[in-house]
């Protein structure tokens, strides 16, 4: 039976998957998760001793078990309804016609832009 991790561990995860080869150096997978250094050291020990990764010096490799956790579990890592991403009703105003003529108020407009339409 697999154990359930924490968002960071699975984002590590989903990196080495989805690495050409199923393998990334560390370095690379540190920059793309974006954490504190002792936080990273602390997670890649604990999916070692899970088995789902092996780390060869500085190459760290995804395990068999690591490849069927990411694909077992990837959906119910990933957030399919983002509320905070919808438009309140409030803010939305009515659509324009594809044909209608937009005219940018000339005082918004940038300076420098401006007189190069004056001319």
């Amino acid at each position: 039976m697999m154990k359930k991790i924490d968002n960071i561990s699975f984002l590590i995860l989903r990196i080495v998957y989805s690495a050409s080869s199923n393998k990334l150096d560390s370095y690379s997978v540190f920059k793309r998760t974006r954490i504190s250094f002792p936080d990273f050291s602390t997670i890649i020990n604990k999916l070692k001793a899970m088995g789902y990764i092996y780390v060869d010096g500085i190459i760290i490799s995804i395990t068999n078990s690591g490849r069927e956790y990411v694909l077992m579990y990837h959906s119910s890592y990933e957030n399919k309804n983002r509320e905070w991403r919808n438009v309140p009703q409030s803010m939305l105003g009515p659509k324009l016609a594809p044909n209608y003529k937009y005219v940018p108020s000339l005082r918004l407009l940038d300076k420098k832009l401006k007189s190069d339409l004056d001319n």
